[in-house]
């Protein structure tokens, strides 16, 4: 999961360190949200696209005071969405030689998706 915002900025009202690196007061820190999604600790196979984790406290929609208010609609919508083409295209598969290429910038997904039909 992408979080639609992926990294936030912060600086360091003093002297600290994070996993042993030190930090200065005024230094600036850039927390990659995106990573989180992937912590080890937290799922299992990570990087795997897995729709029935049991497991998935992500953060593609925010946490806590900042979490998009929008985020069970969006859920509903999407739950809706892929209902829908499933059941007008029950059958199709990835085409063959097909490799993801990750699209930059702030929209995040695959360049392209190529699929047949059998």
């Amino acid at each position: 999961m992408f979080a639609s915002v992926q990294t936030i900025g912060r600086t360091a009202m003093r002297d600290t360190s994070i996993g042993g690196e030190p930090i200065p007061a005024g230094g600036k820190l850039v927390c990659a949200l995106a990573a989180a999604n992937r912590d080890p600790a937290e799922f299992d196979h990570p990087d795997e696209f897995d729709m029935n984790r049991v497991s998935n406290r992500h953060f593609a929609f925010g946490v806590g005071p900042h979490r998009c208010i929008g985020s069970n609609l969006a859920r509903m919508e999407i739950k809706v969405a892929i209902e829908r083409i499933l059941a007008r295209i029950p059958s199709y598969e990835l085409a063959p030689g097909w490799t993801y290429r990750r699209r930059g910038g702030f929209v995040h997904g695959p360049e392209s998706l190529e699929i047949v039909f059998p």
